[in-house]
């Protein structure tokens, strides 16, 4: 898995979306759910003053539990929910960027990778959740 995946097209604010993608060792070979010991996941938005936790997501485990699944082959899916996306920012800004940071630790918590997920959520003008 690259450090950053950047999705092209836009999200639109308050809906639900998956995520796929296969969690790989430091040699490319997926891991398995059964040999993760830590999977969590981060939302959140940069601001000027620092980043800005989305959702209450912040450490959130995905270790097939709640937003998210891993199987025997590594391949991951987190479901990202209409409270994941909201636009944070001024009622004008068109597009905000947001961030996913997916963590996670196999072979008894020695080895550690990280992945981050970069999208933009596109304003609908009035989007009542």
């Amino acid at each position: 898995m690259s450090v950053d995946t950047y999705f092209k097209q836009s999200i639109p604010e308050n809906s639900t979306w998956l995520y796929r993608a296969v969690i790989r060792d430091e040699r490319g070979e997926p891991v398995p759910a059964e040999t993760l010991t830590y999977l969590v996941v981060t939302l959140y938005r940069m601001t000027d003053a620092g980043p800005v936790i989305i959702n209450n997501c912040d450490h959130q485990n995905i270790l097939n539990t709640g937003r998210g699944t891993v199987d025997t082959s590594g391949n991951l899916e987190i479901t990202f929910v209409p409270n994941d996306n909201p636009i944070g920012g001024s009622a004008t800004t068109e597009v905000e960027e947001h961030l996913a940071l997916i963590e996670w630790k196999f072979d008894g918590g020695s080895k550690h990778g990280r992945h981050r997920i970069r999208f933009t959520v596109k304003n609908l003008d009035y989007v009542p959740l």
